[in-house]
């Protein structure tokens, strides 16, 4: 049987895809482990996790989404649809990433911990390599914006960091995934290492 990891869109799914490979957590795509880009946090929720849930072609199912300003909403709307298919669900996350195995196997992770707010940007902050010269420069630049300039939100800003981090590097322009990949952020530390071994926990269920 094979694992689905649903994640909310293709920067997310690349994210995921490659912090994985980074720490030998090899999905086997050409047996039906997939890593599925969902068009966003709505089609997730309401269409594809209660279609996947259904479905009997996947031993295990992953849900991977961003906690954004509210990680208590988040979870409570992964927790509905959870509790709709037939899952007792804890009434909040576990902070290594929750995993289910009655009536069938499903894990949670929110992003980018389990416990704070934040995203998969949040995430991927936490993997700049200490002391990174570049990085506070990066924040500075952003932060240097007027506000009357500003064309991004306020919500966006750490994703305006990240890419302005990334337009200094190497090889300019790079994306999340690929730049882990190039080894422009860490694949290590607490917060990977427990999004690992939560991933790595639901391939083992999947082939049992």
């Amino acid at each position: 049987m094979s694992l689905i990891l649903l994640v909310e869109g293709p920067n997310d799914a690349h994210v995921t895809q490659h912090i994985l490979l980074a720490n030998d957590v090899t999905l086997q795509l050409g047996s039906g482990d997939k890593v599925l880009g969902c068009g966003g946090i709505s089609k997730l929720l309401d269409e594809i996790l209660p279609a996947t849930l259904k479905a009997s072609s996947y031993g295990a199912i992953g849900v991977i989404v961003d906690a954004n300003g509210d990680i208590e909403a988040r979870w409570q709307a992964v927790r509905h649809r959870l509790s709709e298919a037939g899952f007792d669900v804890p009434t909040s996350p576990d902070p290594g990433g929750t995993i289910l195995t009655s009536p069938r196997v499903a894990g949670v992770w929110i992003m980018p911990d389990n416990r704070l707010a934040g995203s998969v940007e949040t995430f991927v902050e936490r993997l700049i390599p200490q002391g990174d010269a570049l990085w506070p420069m990066a924040r500075d630049a952003v932060g240097a914006i007027p506000s009357t300039l500003r064309r991004f939100s306020a919500s966006a800003v750490l994703k305006a960091e990240l890419h302005t981090y990334l337009a200094w590097q190497e090889e300019p322009g790079t994306p999340l995934g690929a730049a882990i990949a190039k080894r422009y952020f860490e694949s290590a530390g607490p917060t990977a290492e427990a999004f690992v071994a939560w991933a790595n926990r639901l391939l083992e269920l999947a082939t049992k």
